[in-house]
């Protein structure tokens, strides 16, 4: 499950960084919460890619209001 979640997290980034004209100059952590059950396991590719996007955005936002 620790691998699947870290290829997902390093494909999507990948893309995302493509996509972007000036990609944040920051530092990125990525943790996942412990969740109850099969969550991780039972989460699909769409799901996880929907909320990487929402995080990213709010990333994005965020530095660029910050002047970083």
């Amino acid at each position: 499950m620790r691998n699947r979640m870290k290829r997902w997290t390093r494909d999507w980034l990948r893309t995302a960084l493509k996509s972007e004209s000036e990609p944040p100059t920051v530092d990125l952590n990525i943790g996942f919460r412990g969740m109850p059950g099969d969550f991780y396991r039972l989460m699909k590719r769409a799901e996880f890619d929907q909320a990487m996007e929402r995080g990213w955005t709010l990333l994005v936002k965020r530095t660029a209001g910050a002047g970083l």
